[in-house]
């Protein structure tokens, strides 16, 4: 039964050890906008732990704000 377990655990982690690679945001800079909107300035943490529904949803309504 763990030879079957561990080819798919090790399978597992180099997966998850390398999408921060292909996860990495394409835009490195951010924009000299003044109605740009950024989730991180609304309490978002973006780890997969934390909740960020509340930020998201602040985030949207400040788009809908200064359309």
């Amino acid at each position: 039964m763990f030879k079957r377990i561990i080819p798919i655990l090790t399978l597992a982690l180099v997966l998850c050890e390398a999408a921060p690679t292909w996860a990495a945001s394409y835009y490195t800079v951010r924009l000299n906008d003044p109605k740009a909107v950024y989730l991180d300035a609304f309490g978002a943490r973006g780890d997969g732990v934390a909740d960020d529904t509340d930020a998201i949803q602040r985030a949207i309504n400040r788009v809908q704000e200064t359309d």
